[in-house]
């Protein structure tokens, strides 16, 4: 059993989770909280379906949906943040590619990985107008998303080489790069001028140093 930390649903209630693996291969994940947060826990998770009721609590019956589980549209500040996060951690992954430091580069390029990430699922979602669960983890991606896109994000998780780890960061900036400045476009959202100066930065540093990007 694990005992994740407990939920905040709205209006200050809580949900406490339980996740059990018995011995036959069953599993349940169980979450307790007090009657009345309900309609709390109605509002986080929609995908309920109600089994049983013994108090007749409910006067109507909650029809199952996939609406909490659906990508949002993305506001402006949520859309600097994400490619501010995107290109100033980009500079550390450089940073370590340039110090032969493998571990430090990995974990920067999965920070910045989740980054690219929200921005292609912001614009899977603003093409299908907001009306895609790409499901935990991003397990959906694939069905949604271009497949010479996808095969190119693939890459990107094979980081076993300081220059598999370069190719990886190019990738990744440039499927960044495609994916946001369509949609900022879109939504009319500011592009900032730093994400390009940023980036011309990274393959400056890396060029002056003899590792140069390869080409697209």
């Amino acid at each position: 059993m694990q005992t994740p930390e407990p939920i905040q649903l709205e209006n200050d209630f809580v949900l406490y989770p339980f996740l059990m693996l018995f011995e036959d291969g069953s599993r349940i994940d169980l979450k307790m909280a007090s009657v009345y947060a309900f309609e709390a826990y109605l509002n986080w998770e929609s995908t309920v379906q109600i089994v049983m009721d013994l108090d007749h609590r409910l006067q109507v019956q909650p029809i199952p949906n996939e609406q909490s589980f659906i990508i949002q549209k993305p506001s402006e500040q949520d859309f600097f943040e994400c490619t501010n996060e995107f290109f100033w951690v980009a500079t550390y992954v450089a940073k370590g590619i340039l110090r032969h430091q493998f571990m430090y580069a990995a974990k920067h390029l999965e920070i910045i990985r989740e980054e690219l990430l929200r921005m292609i699922a912001w614009s899977i979602s603003e093409l299908h107008l907001e009306r895609v669960n790409l499901g935990n983890a991003y397990k959906y991606l694939h069905e949604y998303m271009d497949e010479q896109d996808f095969e190119e994000l693939r890459t990107t998780y094979a980081i076993g080489s300081s220059t598999a780890q370069k190719d990886a960061l190019q990738t990744m900036i440039t499927l960044f790069e495609r994916y946001a400045k369509p949609l900022a476009e879109s939504y009319n959202y500011n592009y900032s001028e730093e994400c390009e100066a940023t980036k011309q930065y990274i393959l400056n540093i890396l060029e002056q140093r003899g590792i140069g990007m390869k080409s697209k």
